[in-house]
Formats: C-alpha cells, structure tokens, sequence
C-alpha cells in the first residue's frame, strides 16, 4: 500500500479506499451492537414472561385462599343471606381460579416450565375439588363431617402437594431468569470484548492506511517539486511513473518544458519560464495555506502572507489556527528553508503534521520533538524554524515552544508590545534535538502577533527590524484597522521591496470563551452513581481552575447531592460552568420548595441543617432558587487559599 499503490491510483480514489476502511469498521461495530440489542431485548422478553408467571402463580394461591376464607365463612354464617354471600364469594374464587390455570398452562413456553405448571394446575384442582367437596358436605351433612373429611391424612398430604408444586413451580421459574441474566452478562462482556478490539483495529488500521497515503503523497509531491526545479534550470527530469494526478502534473510539465525548448536560449522566453515557475510556487504555496480558521467567540484572528518580490525567494512560510479540542487552539507559524515548489509543499507537510501530532498530544514541546524526528529521519536535508503553542480557551493561558524561530509579541490593554522568551534548535537538524515549553499569560483585552523572518530581516537588520514591528504592532493595537497584520505588514513594505515571503498572525483576546457547562444526571440515591459523577466533577473542576480547592469541592458535591437524596425524590442534574472567573456547581431537583440558611452552627446532636451549613461555609457563595420542576443550587466553588472560610454574602 506504500509507493506503488499512490503511483497507480489517483488521489481522489485513494482518498474513497481511506475512507471506506473505518467506514467498514463502523459496520462490523454496528453489526455486533445489533446483536448485543438482540440479546438484551430476548433477555428482557423473558424476564418479563418470568415475571407475569410467578405473577399468576401468587395470583392462584391468593384466589385458593380467597375460596378457603368463603367456605369458613359459610360455616360462621347464621342468615341465609351471609351464607348466599359466602357461596357466591366462593363461586367468583373458583372460577378466577380456573382462568389463572389455563393462562398459566398457555403462558410457559419450555417443555420443562409446562410440566412443572401442569403439576401445579394439578395440584391447585385437587385442593379446589377437597374445598368443594367440604362445601358438600357441609351444606348436606353439617359441619362435623365435612371436618372429618377435611383432617383426614390423605387431605393434608394433597395440601401439602400443593404447597410443594407451587415451590418448585417458583423456584423454576426464578432459576431460570438467573441463567438467562448469566447467559446475558456473559455475552455482553463478550460481544464488549469484541466491540473494543474491532474499534481499536479500526483506529489503528485507518491510521497506517493515512500514513501510508500521505507520506506517499508527499513524496511524491517532493519529486514533483524536484523536477520543477529541473525544468526550471533547464535539466531533464526524471519522469514520475504512475496515472495519478501527481504524475499527470509531471507530464504536463515535461511537455510544457519541451515546448519551450525551442526558445529556450532566447531572453524572453527564459524570463517567461522563470515567471511561470513563480506563479506556480506562489499558488501552490497560498493554496496549502489554511483558507479559513475556526469561529471561536471572544476571539478575534487576522493573518496575511505575502511572496517575495522575486521568483526564487518563494518559500515555504506558513501560518495556522486550528481547534485541538473544545478548550484547546492550535497555533502556528514557521518557514521551511528554502525556495520553490519543495519548500511550499514541506511547508504543507509540517503545518498538516502540526496539526495532526497535536491532536494526539498537546504538549507544544513533545509535538515539536516528534516532527523534528520525522523530518530528520525521512527529509534530511530539510531545515525548519517553527513556533507553535496552544492557547487555552478557559482561562488564556498560552504554552508554547520555539525551533530557532523569533518569540512572538504580545500587547496588553495598555498598548505596549514585548516579545515573549523563549528558543530552541531549528527543526531537521538533528533528530536527538528536544524543545522548552514556555507560558504565558494572555487575559481578556490582550493581543498576540507571530511572524516570521521575512517581516523583520528586508532592510537586513533584526533589530531594526524588531523595533518597527513592535512600533507598527502598538499603532495598530490603538486603532486596529479591518485585518490587523495586513495592515501592519502594508505599513512595514510601505517603502522596501521584500527579499523573502513573510506571513503574519494576529489574535486578540477580547474576552475568554470558557467551555460550555458539563452536565450530569443521576439518581442522587444510587452510591455507585453519586460517586461516579463525584470522581468526573472533581477531575472536570481541576482541568478548568487549577487553583480550585479539590478537597472542598469534594464535600460540597457530597451534601449537595445527599440533600436532593434526603429531601427529593432523588433525580438530580449536575453543572458545572465558568462565569465571571469563577467556577460555579450547579444542582437542580424535582422536589418542594425549601428554604437554605446554613448560617448558624447546627446542634452537635442532630443532622438537620448540617449539609448546609458545610455548603456555606466551604463555599465561597451559595444561592437557592426555584425552578419550573425544582430547586436549583448554585454553589462558588472556592479557592485553594480560601477553603474554609465562610462567606460574607
């Protein structure tokens, strides 16, 4: 699937082949999932059945009782009406009795369960007969034989039978729920097995599959970047094999260079082709740049890139912003070594690497380790210099690492610009090479500007260079036009023609986009679910607020969920969110309305008052307000540093 396969299918194919792979995967978990809903739904089927026939069997035994209970009455009776009443109570007893035994016969499905219920319908018509018998005999006889009959052994020992038939008729029954809820925990935990194997496959074959693909693709886009150079210094190229695009590309070139061969010693047409191979690089280059960015709220990005006034000063810089997770921006800017359609597309390579490597792990210095292995182990000969860093969208804070790129600048409300520490070994030059995570702060009404080499080195002077891009960064922070950096690179080439391409990438803060609330609902009755939700608020209010008091938000979350278990019915749903700097534990139930005091100590001997009384005084700030189902508590989770210390308000 390596080298062969990219040269003989076309990128578009390649591209349905890569997509088809988890989307096989996605089948086969689909087709186990569907089996797992099979069993579970024929395991509920019969749980079910189960129910409704220990069901019938109590319902028997209650309208045998029922009968019993007319016959005595019928012998207590002194008025004919009260033995009519007794009489027809005991007819209405019978007849229940005889439709319980045939749905009950009807009702069992297995061989065994109708024996055992045939028995016990048996049984039943055995009693009812000696109860019919004796009503007989009372109304025909008296009392005194019909007794007789009643205490004779024989009697006893077919009630007794009875009594064994409905035992063994329920002990079956409940047997059998047991092994089918075995059968059913033992398939689960099998078909589970089996879902995670397949999804971990999936994960791990899709990722080789798009390996394989792009590092085909790449090198191939390599050689195409090669044989541009070629033609463009008037060599023969080596034709690339294959009938994808990329090859395609490479005909197209080679017959375009044959067709300018005839003027190729003329001045004119040397200064066309090298014109062409400018406008190729610069369009492959803007077109691997990203075309747009992600909407973050509060967020504000502009950029700009711009080629080298000359053809051969096309290179390979690169600007991006991307979405690592729902609290994680991505940001890059950097420049491949270099000039031509090589640079562009190892300038593509690494910005789509960054990307990649970042979503796997976000730690800017390890990301930049592993690209800088990469590059040195399959490009050799390709130097990087890179910035990339990570803003956190919760609370601003920026981690970044640097390969032998210049710190970016940062500005404040107050409108000075500084460059940010930091540096480090540029990338491709040598794979044992490791890098420094840096932080920094960048709160709400700041700004960020990352650059590369090219706007601050036309005029060769660095430091110049520094000092009017920071001058340029704090005249645009004060009045900021429609695209920042465009506006600021505008200002800096106003009088000098650029020797090298330059790319600029603005961010302002203009308020921080915290995280949307995590939500929970549970039973607030059930241990094993209040301590799982207790265990993810914990662990969620560390990531959002490393500040938070952990051990406090711990206690709180625990008498705020056993007074909804107290005083609720016991559903609750939990929030946690991030308002105004502050983070704040919201719980909501479905109970009366109540007052919360929790101001005064409670009694030492009595729990009433307890809960809220540690809520208040753990807490930072604690409200109750009604809800259209409930009540909702909102609680300020409180700092390390101020756990412990009871609210003013």
């Amino acid at each position: 699937m390596g080298r062969s396969l990219n040269s003989t299918l076309g990128i578009r194919t390649q591209t349905i082949l890569l997509c088809g792979v988890p989307l096989a995967f996605l089948v086969l978990l689909l087709f186990a999932a569907g089996t797992l809903l099979g069993e579970i739904e024929s395991t509920t089927v019969w749980s079910q059945r189960s129910t409704n026939a220990l069901e019938m069997s109590d319902s028997l035994s209650r309208d045998m009782t029922a009968a019993n209970q007319a016959i005595v009455e019928l012998t207590k009776a002194r008025s004919p009406a009260k033995k009519a009443a007794a009489l027809k109570t005991y007819h209405d007893a019978t007849v229940r009795v005889t439709a319980q035994q045939s749905r009950l016969e009807s009702f069992v499905k297995t061989p065994a369960m109708t024996r055992l219920a045939a028995k016990l319908n048996g049984a039943v018509t055995v009693v009812m007969g000696l109860l019919d018998r004796y009503r007989s005999d009372f109304l025909a006889r008296g009392k005194k034989v019909a007794d007789a009959h009643v205490t004779a052994p024989p009697t006893r020992k077919r009630v007794q039978a009875w009594l064994d038939a409905k035992t063994v008729f329920d002990k079956a029954v409940r047997a059998g729920t047991m092994v089918r809820s075995d059968t059913l925990r033992q398939d689960v935990r099998k078909l589970g097995i089996i879902l995670i194997a397949v999804a971990l496959l999936g994960i791990g074959l899709t990722l080789v599959v798009a390996a394989r693909f792009g590092v085909g693709i790449v090198r191939r886009l390599s050689q195409l970047a090669e044989n541009a150079q070629r033609l463009a210094a008037g060599e023969l190229p080596t034709p690339i094999s294959g009938r994808d695009e990329i090859s395609q590309l490479d005909a197209i070139y080679r017959e375009l260079t044959q067709r300018l061969q005839v003027t190729v010693r003329q001045k004119e047409a040397a200064l066309e082709a090298y014109a062409r191979e400018h406008d190729v690089a610069s369009t492959l280059q803007r077109a691997l740049l990203p075309q747009q960015f992600p909407e973050v709220r509060g967020l504000r990005v502009d950029s700009v890139y711009r080629p080298a006034s000359q053809g051969q000063e096309i290179g390979g810089d690169w600007y991006d912003v991307f979405q690592i997770n729902d609290r994680l921006l991505g940001l890059s800017v950097g420049d491949v070594a270099g000039h031509g359609v090589r640079a562009a597309s190892m300038m593509a390579f690494v910005r789509r690497s960054l990307r990649v490597t970042a979503r796997f792990d976000d730690d800017p210095a390890e990301v930049l380790t592993l690209i800088n292995r990469a590059l040195c182990t399959d490009e050799g000969d390709i130097l990087v210099t890179a910035f990339f860093g990570t803003l956190n969208l919760d609370n601003g804070r920026l981690r970044y690492a640097l390969a032998g790129h210049a710190a970016p600048l940062t500005i404040a409300a107050a409108g000075k610009a500084t460059q940010l520490p930091g540096g480090g070994v540029v990338l491709g030059f040598d794979v044992n090479s490791t890098f420094q995570a840096y932080e920094a702060e960048l709160p709400a009404g700041s700004g960020l500007l990352l650059f590369t080499d090219g706007i601050v080195e036309m005029e060769r002077d660095y430091f110049k260079g520094m000092a009017d891009l920071e001058s340029a960064f704090e005249r645009e922070w004060r009045s900021p036009s429609e695209n920042v950096a465009e506006n600021i690179q505008r200002t800096l080439f106003e009088h000098a023609e650029p020797h090298d391409d330059s790319a600029l990438l603005f961010v302002r803060v203009d308020r921080l986009p915290a995280a949307a609330a995590l939500t929970w609902t549970i039973d607030a009755r059930d241990p094993l679910a209040a301590r799982r939700v207790r265990r993810e608020v914990v662990r969620s209010a560390g990531e959002r607020d490393p500040e938070v008091d952990l051990a406090a938000t711990e206690a709180i979350f625990g008498e705020a969920i056993g007074n909804v278990a107290r005083h609720t019915p016991g559903w609750a749903s939990v929030s946690l969110l991030s308002e105004d700097g502050e983070l704040i534990l919201d719980v909501e139930d479905h109970g009366a309305p109540f007052e919360f005091d929790g101001r005064d100590c409670p009694d030492a001997t009595t729990e009433c008052g307890r809960g809220a009384f540690l809520m208040r005084t753990l807490s930072i700030r604690v409200s109750v307000s009604r809800t259209p189902t409930g009540n909702r508590v909102s609680i300020v989770l409180p700092q390390a540093h101020s756990a412990g210390i009871a609210a003013a308000r």
